[in-house]
């Protein structure tokens, strides 16, 4: 699904090529993986409780919340590369006069 999400809002750019797959591809690899850790986050919070060796009462945040920091930021650092962030825009290249805006994909990536 973010694979032609991605392609939609490519295009337009120029940028849905055939060149730039592999970076799309773990973008929007990324992109579903946040989807799953906020829902994981969304059913059980972001932290949890439990009893140390001592027999006190602990509170612990899941390895989800610091996985899912982290997939924000790769996914934001890719997202940069396509000028699919406000402040990289106007440093991404756009497609040179005469390129077909076609989605070399097709299908699959729509």
């Amino acid at each position: 699904m973010w694979f032609g999400v991605l392609c939609a809002k490519l295009s337009p750019l120029g940028l849905a090529s055939e060149t730039f797959e592999e970076t799309l591809g773990l973008l929007a690899a990324r992109l579903a993986e946040i989807e799953e850790l906020e829902r994981f986050i969304r059913e059980n919070g972001r932290s949890y409780t439990t009893t140390t060796a001592q027999g006190d009462v602990m509170c612990r945040p899941y390895p989800e919340v610091a996985m899912l920091n982290e997939a924000r930021r790769h996914a934001q650092s890719l997202a940069a590369e396509f000028g699919l962030t406000p402040a990289s825009i106007g440093r991404v290249g756009r497609q040179q006069k005469g390129q077909s805006d076609e989605n070399p994909w097709g299908a699959f990536g729509g």
